[in-house]
């Protein structure tokens, strides 16, 4: 097998939950050595959550495979001289914690790039690393709020609706791929690191690129359910409900799609309506809904299959693992082990020679010993960290 796209890249992962991991498992799935470092007091918070295979969370699965674990109290003294030594000799340094943490605990920027002037440093956090609110807790829901992401969702006349998937946390983790990968480029031509400022607020403003042009311009921003493509401005762009309770996805923007989208629903009248907005986009919308409700949701699949008018099905759950594009894609791949099976979510990244295989998520301190003696610890100082309940070694490491 040719060499990984990032074979020799070193990542010290010191994240936890959604962010900073799903960042970390995209540079590990293109062949960097990610070494998680975990409390010993129970790991990664995510390591609780069930369902539970071969004895580790799903979620864990999903966010940890091709990582080592390495698991020590960073709080304490050998703590920071571990994590101080290891940073000399990796690449990458992740952290979310809030942002004076890693300062105090003597293991910030300023003091572990005088020990590796290379070193990049990403920082993710809430709302970032200055202004009023940078120390300020929070949890994706709050992210999007601040950001403008949740006022649009919902019905016209409606509250805002409670998001089902975790948009401001994935978003800063592809910030902060994107950061670490302009941050590697960068340090090929001048020999020298730099610390990224990652926030999972300024994260999601780029969703607004749209809905929010008016306000950029001055004028008046879309109220919610108003906008031409949030399901009640445009009448071709939205959720329509089939006979049998399930739905289909229209997105017939555009002239030749929309006619299509007429002519399928036996209501040709309407070709020409595909700009409307307002009242006479409403009327539009409703007499499409009403001819989507006469046919299941297969029957209309198999009519639209014919023809091209935007129109897809809202799978749900296990309808998207079937879906006959995505597994043509292989972004369900399953990791047969000698105790379990266990199925993954792949991600999307397709680069040549940029995928590892697959390997399983680590137990908790399944690497301590390995790091710690790279880190410059002695077999008895391992000892005695483990004894000591600073360090946390799985059997067999």
């Amino acid at each position: 097998m040719s060499e990984q796209l990032l074979s020799r890249l070193k990542i010290l992962d010191l994240s936890r939950y959604l962010p900073g991991p799903l960042a970390t498992l995209m540079l590990a799935d293109l062949g960097a050595e990610v070494l998680k470092v975990e409390d010993p007091r129970g790991g990664d918070p995510l390591r609780l959550i069930p369902p539970f295979i071969d004895g580790i969370s799903q979620v864990f699965w999903l966010l940890n495979r091709n990582k080592r674990s390495l698991a020590l109290n960073i709080k304490s003294d050998a703590g920071r001289r571990a994590i101080s030594k290891l940073a000399e000799c990796c690449d990458v340094l992740v952290e979310g914690f809030r942002p004076g943490v890693m300062e105090r605990l003597g293991l910030g920027w300023e003091e572990l790039r005088a020990r590796n002037p290379a070193l990049i440093y990403c920082s993710m956090s809430g709302y970032g690393r200055n202004g009023p609110d940078s120390g300020r807790p929070g949890h994706d829901i709050n992210f999007c709020a601040r950001g403008g992401v949740l006022a649009l969702t919902g019905n016209r006349g409606g509250p805002p609706l409670t998001l089902g998937i975790q948009i401001a946390d994935i978003c800063g983790a592809w910030q902060a791929l994107a950061g670490i990968l302009g941050a590697l480029y960068q340090r090929q031509h001048t020999g020298r690191g730099q610390h990224l400022d990652i926030s999972l607020t300024d994260g999601v403003l780029p969703l607004l690129i749209m809905p929010f042009q008016e306000v950029l311009a001055g004028q008046q921003g879309w109220k919610r359910g108003a906008a031409p493509l949030d399901g009640g401005g445009l009448p071709g762009y939205g959720v329509f409900q089939t006979s049998d309770g399930r739905y289909l996805a229209v997105a017939a923007l555009e002239p030749q799609f929309f006619q299509n989208l007429c002519r399928v629903l036996g209501l040709e009248e309407l070709s020409e309506k595909f700009a409307v907005l307002g009242a006479e986009a409403d009327k539009v919308r409703e007499k499409l809904a009403a001819a989507f409700r006469t046919r299941t949701q297969q029957d209309w699949l198999e009519l639209f299959s014919k023809v091209e008018a935007c129109v897809e099905p809202v799978w749900e759950g296990d309808q998207v693992m079937h879906d006959p594009q995505l597994k043509a894609r292989a972004m369900f791949p399953r990791l047969e082990l000698k105790g379990a099976s266990v199925q993954l979510m792949d991600t999307p990244l397709r680069l040549e020679g940029g995928h590892v295989p697959l390997a399983p998520a680590p137990l908790l301190g399944q690497h301590t010993r390995q790091a710690l003696l790279t880190a410059g610890f002695s077999e008895e100082e391992i000892e005695e960290l483990v004894r000591s309940g600073q360090a946390e070694q799985a059997a067999g490491d």
